[in-house]
This record gives structure tokens, sequence and C-alpha cells, in this order.
């Protein structure tokens, strides 16, 4: 195992130090200290919140006392269940194992007493009628302010909005009314969208909407807009008559022996010279003093010698180089100050229509009782900020809370950490202040477009430090990655300096694998991606049939050709033996075990999705940012409840009727439109009128008869019983079972699933009605997540259908993977930039500030005012910083395997870049990185893991052998002898091959025992008895009573596997280099080991020489043990050679 990172700075303490990992738990769960923990992805911070959770519970703190804090909904689910199954497994626990568990959370000596109350813990928290307060800072907040005195406004039962955009939209309806009826306000609108256009204006005003925490904030300490005004600028006409003289003598010397670029230049000059208009002479002046860029003109192509001779004769007293760039770079200082004032201009109108927007999306609020998330936060600061309101509130609520823990807290944004940090403050010096226990890790801050910033984290630590004493723990020491990854992950941020990145180390013993495929590799990936764009070519050379041929996109087919790469890649995996289970042996690999990982979901997961489940593999597209509205099963019974509602909605009737729950053919569909258009009915009534005449409408005959049923229930039942009716009676399961494909089949009933409880979940299933549930969800007032697919998920509960017993592939994008991990993780299309960004805002809010010190618009990101300028380097910097953050988030989901993908691209390829960066010593064969599996690592020192950075692969088609293949003949060690094309020198080499891969897992022999002798025989160039011959041998090693020690994980504490050494030579022919079969590090020495085919050539000295090289070199390897040197016959016989005494000089550590 790997040295753990913890560090500790306690109270008092300059800075930190290192301790134990026992050590950092006892700190951790310590139910009195304030404690802020800074850990690594996989360190196990969900798990220490749940240990101090239960320490406090066990301390005697109520659970109505106790406020734990994350960022989903899903978290806190997960963590309350946690909890409480902790909690309940103690209570079924004996003594010994009990006791065990509390040393293993802080507590080493736990008495009868305490062993008693633990027990009781469960049933107590379980009777107890009010459980620990576990939720979301807004679900917190909302909580509070549904107590809060009425004098802070906030509407007595508000209703809270989650999503704003409907509302949003219904402002601007109410703004554009307002513009009617204000002639200044309409100027200002129409004067806005002049300069900028219609969209770029409407996103400004938005702007504002959307960040209207910190407008509003700014706009009470007067600092919106600070340092944006500008002075008025001298005009373009009064900058001419200022410069005329000079301006002449220019014109004069380019008119006499000027080049082209000045006869260019003179034309635009003289025409400034003549210009009456204001704009028009800056215009000009403009073509002859800049360049296209926006920089002052340099004086290369305009000032010739000839020019400068004839500037001198007509009178000019300076260096005319210098002259000219002076006068330019005048000139440039003028247009900035213009661009200044243009700038600020704009900004004012921008920034007054967008609060006209927000105050009607505020008149909206009001008027039908509604909160935003930001008014949750905002109301929640103020009311916080009140010590005496806030205690009232929590006495009111029943709740005084004694212990706060927060988890994930670098997604802390400054609103919701001020309204934290005022109430914490309102304790300073209170003896019956709270702990605070905050756990975080700043290098996975990815939230900055929810406002999440990481300094708040920082300022966290210090606010607790200073006021409530609290520890700041460090961990650097992940349970999760294995030893390839973790490798990998320290060699690629190690070119980060501005993270101030700690290397990692791992509890894994899994060696695992990386691999970075590259773009383009072989013939076959030119000759497609040529193929798309001849395609893209003949389309756009002739008018396509829109209606009949898909558009080609040649962004889509290089997507579409990685997509089916990773797919040939999973088909692989899924068959070889590459996934290491907890009892150490390898198995293929299973849905369930992979995790694909995307940048961006727009135009990506799609087309991944589809080429997995084309090759056959069940797949499910369900992060967070997923919508279960956008699901095709959503949308057909949101057009089916549409219908019932409002039986004139003809479009809704034809999805419905061409899906499963109809399940009509095209020409039915056809017959149906005709018979419309002919009695000039809705498709409702042609539909009861082709029912009725035409009895062999069987399909059309069953749904108007189910349909005309549910109508009758409308004005009986509520939406949600209505659907449950709908999908049992419409045998909704079965159909949509039978319509898609089998690996899809799970998702599409959970989705219908879903549906149905969103009539419950949404609003609180108050929607009495089916008319108001669907007028909701078409207005888009409603968003609920694609229910998530985990391994061992089944479709047991259709009759019928086949259990999908190893999951699904789960497909995400990096921000929706937050929390999870897998097995396997695969990132496709790395390189995949963010789309450009449009306006944004500019904010200046340092930690600890309780407001922002600047809120500015950037209007684009060539068009700054120089206030602006330092603001957009250091959102420049932050927005870099995450992106490494985004990287390190998407690696880190890795248990075992990790593998990178990326997409030919122009210009830039950055993680790709820093990806292959540290591959310099990387393998480039495959058989070298599927052969490192399973490495150990050496027991008590981080230098000793053997770093290996992500062998770079061919792109397709993609080839897996099981765990090697011998690319090339090896290179002859010198301990071999001289060797033969013979019979025993293939089997000796295929020997050596089978242990180095198989000595890779805990259980060698039983992975020799699954291999099948012809495709050994294949795969390293043999023929069948050649391949059973090497197989017996290793067999016979790993049985034999004097080998086996040497490859039995569990008395190995350090191994390697064909280690080169080199040495200086003594001779002429004696080799300066050799390679060793088998490094062992036992508990009583460590082994030099050599394997050799056949017994009869272990006495031959010609090895002695060698092996004593061998031993010399391992001398010191392990201070206080000896070096011992051993060979291995293939009938499992084991000779030790004698070591030279200056190997091993005698002395007391070595008797």
């Amino acid at each position: 195992m790997s040295t753990p990172a913890y560090a500790a700075q306690l109270p008092g303490q300059d800075q930190a130090a290192p301790v134990t990992p026992e050590t950092y738990v006892s700190l951790a769960c310590d139910p009195a200290a304030c404690v802020v923990v800074s850990a690594c992805a996989g360190a196990g911070k969900t798990w220490l919140l749940v240990a101090r959770l239960a320490r406090c519970l066990l301390d005697g703190c109520a659970p109505q006392d106790v406020l734990a804090i994350t960022f989903t909904r899903k978290a806190a689910a997960e963590m309350q269940q946690r909890l409480l199954e902790l909690l309940q497994g103690w209570s079924q626990l004996d003594d010994a194992a009990l006791a065990a568990e509390l040393a293993h959370r802080g507590l080493p000596h736990a008495d009868a007493v305490m062993l008693q109350r633990a027990r009781a813990l469960y049933p107590t928290v379980l009777a107890g009628g009010t459980q620990t307060t576990i939720s979301t800072f807004h679900g917190w907040f909302a909580q509070l302010l549904r107590a809060a005195p009425l004098r802070f406004g906030i509407p007595l039962h508000f209703e809270l909005i989650e999503n704003e955009q409907p509302w949003v939209q219904q402002a601007w309806r109410m703004l554009f009314d307002k513009l009617q009826a204000e002639p200044e306000l309409r100027a200002d609108y129409r004067a806005l969208v002049a300069r900028t256009g219609r969209s770029t204006a409407a996103q400004l005003m938005e702007l504002v909407v959307q960040r209207r925490g910190e407008f509003m904030l700014a706009a009470q300490a007067g600092t919106l807009a600070r340092g944006l005004d500008a002075a008025e600028p001298e005009s373009w006409p009064a900058w001419r008559t200022r410069n005329m003289i000079e301006l002449r003598l220019w014109a004069q010397a380019w008119g006499v022996c000027g080049g082209a670029h000045a006869r260019e230049a003179l034309l635009h000059l003289q025409a400034a010279l003549d210009a009456s208009d204001a704009q028009a002479v800056g215009a000009l002046l403009r073509k002859v003093m800049l360049t296209a860029q926006g920089g002052a003109r340099s004086a290369r192509n305009l000032v010739t010698k000839a020019v400068q001779h004839e500037m001198l004769r007509l009178g000019l007293q300076d260096d005319p180089v210098g002259r000219w760039d002076t006068l330019a770079s005048d000139y440039l200082s003028v247009v900035q100050a213009h661009d200044a004032l243009d700038i600020e201009t704009i900004h004012a109108w921008a920034l007054r229509l967008g609060a006209q927007l927000l105050g009607c999306y505020e008149q909206l609020k009001a008027e039908g009782g509604l909160l935003d998330f930001s008014d949750l936060e905002l109301h929640a600061r103020t009311l916080l900020a009140d010590a005496d309101v806030s205690a009232w509130v929590q006495t009111r609520l029943d709740r005084r809370y004694r212990q706060v823990l927060i988890d994930e807290f670098q997604d802390t944004n400054p609103v919701q950490w001020q309204a934290l940090q005022a109430w914490l403050s309102a304790y300073a010096g209170d003896a019956q202040r709270p702990s605070v226990f905050i756990v975080g890790d700043d290098k996975q801050s990815i939230y900055r477009f929810r406002r999440a910033d990481p300094q708040v984290f920082e300022a966290a630590a210090s606010f607790l430090r200073q006021g409530f004493g609290a520890v700041l723990l460090s961990a650097q020491h992940t349970r999760r990655l294995s030893l390839a990854v973790m490798d990998w992950v320290n060699a690629v941020f190690a070119q980060a300096p501005a993270m101030a990145f700690i290397a990692h180390t791992t509890e894994s013993r899994v060696r695992g694998l990386t691999a970075l495929l590259p773009a383009l590799a072989t013939d076959t990936d030119v000759e497609a991606m040529a193929a798309t764009s001849a395609r893209i070519v003949e389309t756009t050379l002739r008018v396509r049939d829109s209606l009949t041929e898909p558009d080609v996109d040649a962004e889509i087919g290089k997507i579409e050709h990685d997509a089916q790469r990773v797919a040939a890649l999973l088909r692989e995996l899924m068959q070889r033996p590459c996934v290491e289970d907890t009892d150490g042996c390898l198995r293929p690999a299973r849905p369930g075990d992979v995790l694909l990982l995307l940048r961006k979901r727009k135009d990506r997961m799609d087309l991944y999705l589809r080429a997995l489940l084309a090759a056959g593999i069940p797949a499910a597209a369900g992060d967070s940012q997923a919508s279960l509205l956008d699901t095709i099963e959503a949308r057909d019974l949101l057009a089916l409840l549409g219908v019932l509602v409002s039986p004139g909605a003809n479009l809704d009737l034809a999805q419905v009727l061409k899906s499963p729950i109809g399940g009509l053919a095209d020409d039915d569909l056809l017959t149906l439109a005709r018979c419309a258009r002919e009695t000039r009915q809705s498709w409702w009534q042609a539909a009861q009128t082709l029912a009725a005449r035409d009895p062999t409408h069987f399909a059309l005959r069953r749904f108007m008869t189910l349909a005309e049923g549910w109508v009758a229930l409308l004005d009986k039942l509520p939406p949600h019983d209505l659907l449950d009716r709908i999908v049992a009676e419409g045998q909704l399961h079965q159909r949509y079972a039978q319509s898609v494909p089998e690996t899809m089949r799970a998702q599409s009933l959970a989705q219908i699933d879903a549906f149905v409880h969103l009539a419950l979940d949404m609003g609180g299933g108050r929607f009495l009605t089916p008319y108001a549930f669907v007028r909701q969800l078409k207005r888009g007032l409603a968003r609920a997540p694609v229910p998530e697919l985990h391994a061992g998920e089944s479709l047991q509960d259709y009759a019928g259908q086949p259990q999908l017993r190893e999951g699904v592939v789960r497909l995400s994008t990096i921000h929706g993977a937050k929390g999870l991990e897998a097995n396997i993780v695969i990132l496709a299309d790395a390189d995949s930039r963010p789309a450009a960004s449009g306006p944004s805002v500019l904010l200046d809010w340092p930690a600890g500030q309780t407001h922002p010190l600047h809120f500015s618009l950037q209007l684009a990101s060539r068009r700054l005012h120089p206030a602006q300028q330092q603001l957009v380097q250091a959102e420049s910097e932050a927005a870099e910083r995450e992106d490494w953050n985004l990287l390190y988030v998407a690696m880190t989901r890795a248990r075992q395997q990790l593998w990178v993908t990326s997409l030919p691209m122009r210009g830039q390829a950055p993680w790709s870049q820093r990806l292959a960066a540290p591959a310099s010593t990387a393998s480039a064969s495959l058989a070298d990185a599927l052969s490192s599996l399973r490495q150990d690592a050496a027991p008590g020192s981080t230098d000793s893991v053997e770093t290996r950075a992500p062998a770079t692969l061919p792109a397709t088609p993609i080839e897996i052998p099981w765990l090697w293949r011998t690319q090339a003949k090896p290179a002859q060690s010198p301990v071999q002898g001289p060797q033969a094309d013979t019979r025993a020198t293939r089997i000796g080499i295929a020997l050596h091959a089978l242990l180095q891969s198989a000595s890779a897992t805990v259980r060698p022999e039983a992975v020799i025992e699954a291999l099948d002798a012809s495709g050994v025989a294949l795969q390293l160039g043999l023929d069948a008895g050649e391949a059973q011959a090497a197989m017996h041998a290793a067999l016979r090693i790993l049985r034999s009573p004097q080998a086996s020690m040497y490859f039995d994980a569990a008395r190995i504490r350090w191994v390697r596997n064909e280690v080169e050494v080199a040495w200086n030579a003594q001779a002429a022919d004696e080799p300066g280099w050799g390679r060793i079969d088998r490094l062992v590090e036992l508990d009583d020495a460590v082994w030099v080991l050599d394997y050799k085919l056949a017994a009869s050539t272990l006495q031959t000295e010609h090895y002695a020489p060698i092996l004593a090289r061998y031993a010399q070199a391992c001398a010191g390897l392990r201070p206080g043990k000896r070096v011992r040197v051993a060979l291995i016959a293939g009938d499992g016989s084991v000779l030790e050679w004698p070591v030279p005494e200056a190997v091993n000089p005698p002395g007391p550590e070595l008797a």
C-alpha cells in the first residue's frame, strides 16, 4: 500500500504537519472540534461526513440539532440513507465488531456503555419522529424563510420557481408593453438594438436577470459599473485641426515619393482632410493611422527613406519615423477614449433596460407568491444576519443547531457563504456556538456557471480558523484510483503550477490501465474521413432533397467515427478478462462497469449513445443535465394527455397514433389524413368516424375505445391516477418493450414510470386536473431528471422480459458525473471546446467582502473598457484553472481503467497535449499497456511506485488481446545465453510472457487455467503443442511448494517484473546490462529470480557472473535485508544461487 498523505494544522500552529490516517479520522470525527477538510477525489469525504454525523448522535446530540448541507437533493437523500444504514448496521453487531467500527471512526476505546448507546441509536432515531436535517442550501433556506416574520416581506406560502425561463419570457412581454408607454425607455431600447443587434441586446439584458443576486447587492452598495465612467474625448475634427499642419506635410510627402501603401493612405488622408462630418473624419483617419486589428500603424511601409528625406526637406524638425509613431499613438489614445465612451453608453443602456426587465420579472413573482433560488439566498442572508430573528426562527422550527456539516464546499457561491457567515458571526465568543465541519476539494470546483467560487472555500477556512479555532485537515490519499490512473493523474497535474497540486497516493493495489488513443492513426480513419469530405463536397455542389436525404456535417462525421471506435473498444473489453474483482480475479468488463464522459452534451451524446446501442451494448444517458421531458416516451405521454384535454390538437394526435401507444402504420395515418381532409373534420373526429365505419382498422379502433374512456375520467381522476390507468389499460410497458431494442428496454420503461411519478413530484402533486398538469409542462415550468439505471436493475417487474443483470453503460457530461465513479472510464472527444461565449458578467467580489466591488457587463471579447481589462484577465485565469479542474474530475472518476479519445482538429488540442505530455517514456504498444493491469506498489514509500505514462494506442480497428501481445522477439538478456530459434527457445519465451502477465493478478494460477491454448498459440506465434507446454510449465511453477511463495500476493511486500539493470563492464566480452525476470521483496529478503525452462540448465556456470551482477545491483535496495538469488525451472524446482559476500556483509542487522 502506498504511504498515506495526511496532514493537520491544529489551532496555534503556523503550518500543517503529517499525521497518521487514524489521527486524521479521529480529528475529523471529533464532535467537539470545528474542522475544515480539503481532500482529493476518492479520499472518502462523504464517508467522513457520515461518520462524523454518527459520532455527533453518539455524543448525545439530538437529531434535530444537526444540520448537514450538500448540493443536490439526490446527494442529500443518499447521505440520509447511508447514515441510517450505518446506524442499522451498528444495532446488529456484537461487541467486538462494533468496537472495531467505532475505532475506525475515531473512538478506539469504547466501553460497554458506549457500545450500548451505539446499538440504541438506530431505534432511537427512528422512534424520535424528528430526523436530522440533511438538505441542500436552498432547501434549508426555504425551511427558514417559511418561518420568517412577516416584516421581511416573504410570501407566507411561497412557491419555488425551479425553471425561471418561462417567467422571464412573460417578463419580456410586460417590458414590451412598458416600452410602448414610455418613449424614453423605448428610445434606449432602440439605440441598444441598433448598436449591438437584437440578439446581443437581449443577452445583455437577461444577464442582469440571471445574475440578479450580485446585481442587487452591487446596486445597493453603489458599485454597479464602478470605474466605467469616461471623460468626454476630443472630437475628430478637433484632433484633425490640432494636427492639421503635420497631416498636410505627410500628404505632400506621400504624394511626391510614397510607395503603394503610402499612396493608399494618401487617398484616405485627403478625404479626411476634406470631410465635414465628424464621424466620417474619424473613420477615414482610422484607415490611415491604425491597422485592421486596431493597433497603431507601423512606420515601416509608410515612412520610407524617400519619404523621410521629403519630410525633412518640407521643414519637419524631428525624426520622421519617431514623429509618425507619436502621431499614430496619439490618434490611438483618442480612439480608445471614444471606444470607452461608446462602451460606457451601451453599458448604461443595457443596465437600465436589464433593470427594467428584472423589475417586470420581480413583479410577476410578487403577484404569484413566487420565489426563485436567488431570492432564497438573498432573503436567507438578510434573515441570518439578524441574530435575534435567526434564533427565533430556529426556536420556532424546534431546532437549535449544535452541529453544522457541509459537503462539497468548493461549490458554494459567495451569497450562500455570506448567509452562512452572517449566521456564524453572531456566535462570536458564545460558548454555545455550533461545531462546524466543512469538507471539499478546490480541484473539483467546476461550477462557475452556477456562480460557485473556490475562493469561498479559502475564506471559510480562514474565518473558521480565526473565529472558531478550526482544525485544518488535508488528505491527498485516494481509495479509488488504480496505480496506473493515479500515476497518470500525478504526471498530468504536475504540469499545472497554478493548482499547487500535491501528488496523490492510493490505497488500491490494482495496477489498472490507462490509454490515450490518437485522433487519427490508420488508413481506415483517413479513408472514412475522406469519404465524409467527399459527401460534403457532393452535397454542396447540388441541391439536396431535404425530405429524403440527411445533411452531411463534417464535425458530426468525426464524432460518429469516434463513437464507433468507442463501441468497438467496449465490445473487446467485454470479451476479455480485464476488470479485477474484489477477490483479485480478472473478468470481462460488464456494461455497468463503464462510464462514458463527454465535455459537451449537445450534438454528441446522442451520437455516442446510438453507436453503443447499434453495437448491442446496453447504454443510457442519465446525467443531471438531461431532462425527462426530452425523452421520446415522455413526449409521447405528454402528447397523449394533450389530445385528451384538447381533442383538436391534430399534431399531438398524429404523434400518439404513430407511437407504440397507438401503433398505427404510415398507411393508416395517410388514410386518416385523407378522411379528415375530405370530411373537413379534426383528426380526432375523423378517427372516430373511421373507427366506426371501418372495422378493419383494428389499431385505430383499439386506441379510440381506450382514449374515449380516458377522456371520461378527466374530471374524475387527478393526473397521477389517470396516468396510472393509461399505463395499465394501454399496456404501455409491454408495447414499448416490444418497440425498442432489447438494450434500451430498461431505460424506456423507467422513463414511462418516471413521467407517471412526475405528476406527484411536480409542485407537490397539487395539480388536481390533467389540464393544469399539461399546461404547466407545455409552458416549460417543470423539469425532471432522466431516471438513472444502476448495475443490478432489471426488468423482472415486467412479465416476459429478460433481466438486465449487469446494468448499462452510463453516458454523462463531466459536470453531470460529479460524485460518480466506475471501473472503466472513457473520456471521449476530449478536445471538444466549449461554445464561444457571448456577453458575460464581470464581477470583482473578494471572498472577504459583503458585496461585489464591481459589477459590469462585458459586451464582447474585443470591446473592453480600460476598467474591465484587469477583470477580464482574472476571469481568463479562473477559466483556465476551472478547465484543469474539469480534466481532474474526469480522470478521477476511474477506479481501474481510463481511456481517452479525441477527434482530429485544427489548432490546439489542450487536453490531448496535457495528457500526452508525460508520455515520453510510455510504451507505444498495446501489449505493454494491458500487461500492466496489476503491479503492486512498495509498502511505505511512494517512491517505490513505478510511474507509468499512458500508452499511446492505434485508433481503429481496435484489437485488444487478453493480457499481452508479443510485438517482436524480445531483446536477448545476457543471462539467457546464446539462443537459436528452436522449439525450446519459443516455449521459454512464452513461459516468461505467461508468468509476467499472470503474476500481475492475485490468483495467477486461476488465470493460466482459464486460458485457451489456441488463443495463446495465435497471440504468441506458437503451435498448439508449444502453447500447451508453456502453459503446463507455468502451472507447475505456480503450484510448486518451492516456487509458489514468490507469486503469493499475501506474502509479497513489493514486486517488479522484467527489471533492467546496468553496470560498468570489466571486460570487452562482458555485457554491461541485464534483465531480471522477477524481483520480489518478502519478509526475510529481496529475491532475484530467473526463469529457466529445463531443470538441467540450472547448474550451468555460464550464469554465475551475470547473477552476481544482478545481486550487486540490488544490494542496498532494502537496507537491512539480504539479497538472495534463485533460478526457477519449468518443473517447479528452485535452485538458490550463492551470492557474493560483498552483497550481504555480515552484521547484526542481517543476523
